[in-house]
Parts: structure tokens; C-alpha cells; sequence
């Protein structure tokens, strides 16, 4: 896996990209797609104030926030981000993997016009975008109903370019998103498999503009042991039912001609109904929510 340099130093851009996190857990500030865009624009005008350490600070704290994100990325928000790392990190090895990046997501981009003409980092991009690869004798599997993405694109096989840093999201039945960075074509081991016959679809939950649409849940089938429980839980209710009348019933009568006899059936009955209402809700709960 990709590891993103941690960076404690003071930055000047202060939003959700304030906590340090490199994987998704209770620490991750909740960034959305929107919050990558806005980042952009905090590091655009950090360059065109000349603030270029205090960019490539802002820049390398957001990147170690990216796994933070529970939204899918935009693909042009994130070829932007990768432009703006590569020029933060200019004279930097790292530099030209952003860049290649930026040039793989976005082929033809042309750089904001704060990066001077002849700049260096203007040379990391003149050979062409990196041709991406699949592994070879592998299939992708995602989870049931869920869906892989690469910096921002569908995946239905385990494709990337090599050598470069990729985002990569895995979106599970509901569309609850996790994140992560991943170096090259460095798939999880839990996301491959033998190739599969039929490539997988887009999610129910996928939408174009990176939100999620609502997944309406199927109706749970009820089992033979669920509708046995059921048919319990109304037998109990029933008895119970049937105790509590009888309770009130020798209540009534203990009321008018106080015996002993009254007193004991009235307790009995009492016990009974509260007995088999306890135990209809034990059923009932069994068929509600067992298999």
C-alpha cells in the first residue's frame, strides 16, 4: 500500500482536512466530494500568493486526509490535486508520480497558469500518460452489490497504471464507501480472485455526480423457522390472553365474595398471562429478526 507522508508543520488552509488520519477510522474528519474541490482552490491561491511551503504543507496533510473521504472522488478533482502536488513538490522524486498521475486522469491537461513556462515540473508529463495494465490471471471481485473505483472510475477488472499513487474506493451493498491509497497495481488481496465470466456491474447506489442513491432493502422471505415463531408467539398471546380474561374474571368475583379459592385462581391467572406474554415476545422477537 501507498503510504502518504505524515506532515505536522502549521498549514494555513484550516477545513476538514485538519485531522491527521491515514486510514478511515472515529479520528477521519468527514470529507466529501465537494471538500477535494475546495481544497484545489485553497492551493491555487496559496501558489498565486507565492506561498509555496505553505502549499506543499496544505498539500501533504490533505493527502494523508484523502482515506477520510466517504464520498466517491471526482476524477478532474482529483487530476487537479495531483497537478498541484507534483508542482509542491517540485525537485522532489515523488513529484513526477503525481504528475504522471494528473497526465493518466486527465490526458492533455494544461498547467495553471502560476507554474512558469520552463518550469521543470512542466518536463515530468512530455512523454505521455502512463499506459495502465491488468494483472494477469486475476479477476476483481468486489463486495456483493458493492463496486470497486480507481481515482474515481469503475473498475470491472484489476487495471491501474503501474508506479504511480492511486485513490482507491470500495463501496459495499448500501454504498457506505472506504478509502484508501494503493501503490501502483497493488490490489488487496480481498479484492482478487480468479477471472470472473461475467464482469461486474455498476452498484444500484452508483450516481454520476458521486452521490448515493438510496437502495430500497428486499423484503426479508419469512422461513419455515420464522413462521413457526410466528405461529408460537400468537399461541402464547393468545393463552395469555385468555389467562388475563380469567384473571379479571376471579378478580371480579374475590371483589363481591372474598375467598381463599378466589384469591389463589386470581394470583394464578395473573402469573399466567404475564408468563405467556413474556414468552409470546420471545417468539415473536425469534421471527422478527432470526433467520
Amino acid at each position: 500500500m501507498y503510504t502518504a507522508p505524515m506532515l505536522v508543520a502549521p498549514f494555513v488552509w484550516i477545513g476538514p482536512f485538519t485531522n491527521l488520519a491515514a486510514a478511515r477510522d472515529s479520528s477521519c474528519a468527514e470529507l466529501h466530494r465537494e471538500d477535494l474541490a475546495a481544497l484545489n482552490e485553497s492551493l491555487d491561491q496559496l501558489f498565486v500568493d507565492r506561498q509555496v511551503g505553505a502549499a506543499r504543507r496544505l498539500s501533504g496533510l490533505a493527502e494523508t486526509q484523502l482515506p477520510c473521504m466517504l464520498d466517491l472522488v471526482a476524477t478532474e478533482d482529483l487530476a487537479r490535486f495531483a497537478m498541484r502536488v507534483a508542482f509542491a513538490q517540485s525537485g522532489d522524486p515523488e513529484a513526477e508520480r503525481w504528475a504522471q498521475l494528473a497526465q493518466s486522469l486527465e490526458p492533455g491537461f494544461v498547467w495553471p497558469a502560476y507554474v512558469p513556462s520552463g518550469h521543470q515540473v512542466r518536463e515530468l508529463v512530455t512523454a505521455g500518460p502512463t499506459a495502465a495494465v491488468t494483472l494477469e490471471g486475476k479477476g476483481l471481485v468486489p463486495p456483493p452489490g458493492g463496486g470497486v473505483f480507481l481515482d474515481g472510475r469503475f473498475l470491472t477488472t484489476p487495471t491501474a497504471e503501474p508506479g504511480l499513487p492511486h485513490l482507491l474506493q470500495v463501496g459495499d451493498r448500501l454504498g457506505a464507501i472506504e478509502t484508501t491509497w494503493m501503490d501502483g497495481t497493488a490490489f488487496p488481496a480481498e479484492l482478487l480472485g480468479p477471472p470472473l465470466d461475467v464482469a461486474p456491474t455498476l452498484p444500484p447506489w452508483f450516481s454520476a455526480d458521486g452521490t448515493r442513491v438510496k437502495v430500497k432493502q428486499p423484503k426479508r422471505a419469512w422461513t419455515e423457522p420464522r413462521l413457526a415463531n410466528l405461529e408460537r408467539a400468537a399461541g402464547f398471546a393468545v393463552a395469555g390472553g385468555a389467562l388475563f380474561g380469567s384473571a379479571l374474571a376471579a378478580r371480579g368475583a374475590y371483589d363481591e365474595r372474598p375467598t381463599n379459592g378466589l384469591f389463589v385462581a386470581t394470583d394464578g391467572a395473573t402469573i399466567g398471562a404475564t408468563l405467556s406474554g413474556a414468552t409470546s415476545l420471545v417468539f415473536l422477537g425469534a421471527a422478527l429478526l432470526g433467520k
